[in-house]
């Protein structure tokens, strides 16, 4: 089973979060962000969420602790141990 620490920062108003998630199998960009969906949806501002339902990263900035940017084309997450979703300042 993967261990991920997910940071959320900027996504939901006032509050950053610190998460440790596990999965079994793969994680892909697109099943992490539906499971942060899945539980804090309702307090995230509707603008960070696109059209499929996944982040708009035209505003929310997905990236490993080494600020090297994650993005659909990373099939399998599992060697991270830590990803982070930011909302710039100016953005946010």
């Amino acid at each position: 089973m993967a261990k991920l620490l997910v940071h959320i920062y900027g996504l939901i108003p006032g509050d950053f979060k610190d998460v440790e998630m596990e999965f079994e199998g793969s994680i892909s960009l697109e099943r992490l962000e539906l499971e942060i969906i899945d539980l804090y949806g309702q307090e995230i501002q509707p603008q960070y969420i696109n059209g499929e339902g996944l982040m708009n990263h035209k505003y929310v900035i997905s990236g490993d602790k080494l600020g090297k940017r994650v993005d659909y084309s990373n099939h399998d997450l599992s060697m991270l141990k830590e990803i982070w979703f930011i909302v710039p300042l100016a953005g946010g």
